[in-house]
């Protein structure tokens, strides 16, 4: 009986509750309202006439405070606290320092304002930071590098972390393992040697005064670089040497040669010690003040260096002196380095007593220097005389008769020619007859009165006082007058010779 009872009292219930959608009345004036009027005085945004519990207030319906993050995973009881059934749903908290403690204190105080918590930290988890770290870019090791290293904490009575004051410069937080080597001038940088990816990654030694070539790229560093006990008792490793010539390192072979003078790389290459930079092996020889030139510069360096000694540049201390002393002069006055027998005739005899001009330029050294076997060039006469005085002799007119020509032969012949001769008289009165008219055939003969009829004025010539009319005529097809003018037009050089 009891059983038929309790069936017929939840058939009834279940008919009720199911019936609810054509009840009109609020829920308030059956149900007792648990939340107080905090969530106003309907219920059927939460709940449902089929069961009171569970709720339907979900997440979309969390919209006044979106929940996401680890806040989808917070009990309800975590933020809307209470004894139950008395749960506060309406809470005043909905910044992050609400329910969270400020580690930063006020160091962050703009930010605080500006964006809240969120600025760098996220729902997820509040040790994903988003951090802006442009201000000083992390890169290499330091990427990878625990926060707390460069951000710890600091005494238990300030905040937590400290982000802002944090020293930038590489040896405020290493250790200068170098000993103060290069705080001195010129001063370096750690970042000049050194990357963030690694601190003993390889070192460039090309930016440095010594770039290593040859064998010394292959040296270990420990051979330059010995580790030094310091005064402190420390160790370290002696990076600035203070030196960059061969000289400190290797000692001179050559004890006749200072250091001071020719640095070892001028003949020496990094190499290979022997490995001496001769004629064509890229050495400038010009820097020890003896240029190779000619047939020195195809020489072995050894001809001249036999001894590995510096010889003397002086010609005379390799080669024989042919001349057996009668010559003064260096050899370089003559001869080149080119050929022994290019003397260069011309240009140095222009240097002489007797420039070689005319026909003495065609003619044969022997023609002159005859004595070849004896090689005296210096002691020959520079007088015309000397070598045509056969010639002045049989000269007509008789030159050593009455009119007593001078035996400087330069005062009325050329070099180019042994003639014609020109007038001496002329060229004492400071004019060369033969750049303005030259004096050919019978001209040559002629008395200067025969032209110039008045002394004072040279320029002013007559031709009528030889060339008659008659004679004119005959000698021209047309017919001419005999002013000079009229003849210097058809004869500006002078009559053929």
């Amino acid at each position: 009986m009891r059983w038929s009872l309790v069936v017929a009292a939840c058939l009834a219930f279940g008919r009720v509750a199911y019936g609810h959608p054509a009840v009109t009345k609020p829920c308030a004036s059956c149900h007792e309202d648990l939340h107080r009027g905090e969530l106003g005085t309907r219920c059927d945004g939460c709940h449902t006439t089929t069961a009171w519990a569970p709720s339907t207030y979900g997440l979309a319906q969390h919209v006044k405070y979106p929940l996401d993050g680890r806040h989808v995973g917070t009990p309800c009881s975590g933020c809307h606290r209470g004894e139950r059934p008395r749960v506060t749903f309406v809470i005043p908290q909905r910044d992050c320092l609400d329910c969270h403690a400020n580690p930063h204190g006020t160091k962050f105080s703009k930010e605080m304002v500006e964006a809240g918590c969120v600025a760098c930290h996220t729902t997820g988890t509040w040790k994903a930071w988003r951090v802006d770290h442009r201000a000083w870019p992390l890169t290499g090791g330091h990427t990878r590098t625990a926060c707390a290293a460069c951000h710890p904490g600091t005494d238990p009575a300030a905040p937590a972390s400290a982000f802002r004051g944090v020293p930038r410069a590489c040896e405020q937080c290493h250790d200068d393992t170098h000993a103060g080597q290069f705080r001195g001038v010129p001063v370096k940088a750690c970042t000049d040697c050194h990357s963030t990816e690694t601190f003993r990654g390889p070192f460039d030694h090309a930016r440095t005064r010594y770039p290593l070539e040859g064998v010394h790229a292959d040296l270990a560093c420990v051979r330059c670089h010995p580790t030094t006990d310091l005064r402190n008792g420390e160790r370290a490793v002696r990076w600035r040497l203070g030196y960059a010539a061969c000289s400190a390192c290797h000692a001179s072979p050559h004890p006749r040669i200072a250091v001071t003078t020719i640095e070892c790389s001028a003949c020496h290459g990094s190499t290979s010690w022997k490995e001496i930079s001769g004629a064509g092996a890229g050495f400038d020889h010009a820097t020890t003040g003896f240029a190779l030139r000619g047939a020195h510069a195809s020489t072995a360096c050894m001809g001249c260096h036999a001894k590995g000694t510096r010889p003397p540049s002086a010609c005379e201390a390799c080669h024989r002196n042919t001349h057996q002393g009668r010559l003064t002069g260096p050899c370089a006055e003559c001869h080149t380095a080119v050929a022994w027998s290019d003397v260069r005739t011309l240009e140095q005899h222009r240097r002489t007593r007797m420039p070689l001009t005319g026909k003495h330029a065609i003619l044969e050294c022997t023609a002159c220097h005859r004595r070849q076997s004896d090689r005296a060039w210096s002691d020959l006469p520079v007088d015309c005389f000397a070598c045509h005085g056969e010639r002045y002799r049989r000269a007509q007119p008789d030159h050593d008769g009455p009119l007593a020509f001078s035996r400087n032969c330069a005062q009325c012949h050329f070099t180019v020619a042994w003639s014609p001769a020109f007038d001496p008289t002329l060229l004492r009165a400071s004019t060369n007859h033969d750049a303005s008219f030259v004096l050919a055939g019978s001209h040559r003969a002629t008395e200067c009165a025969s032209c110039h009829v008045d002394e004072r004025r040279r320029k002013l010539v007559r031709c009528d006082g030889c060339h008659t009319t008659g004679a004119l005529r005959t000698q021209h097809r047309t017919r001419i007058t005999a002013v000079a003018a009229d003849c210097l037009r058809c004869h500006p050089r002078g009559a053929r010779r």
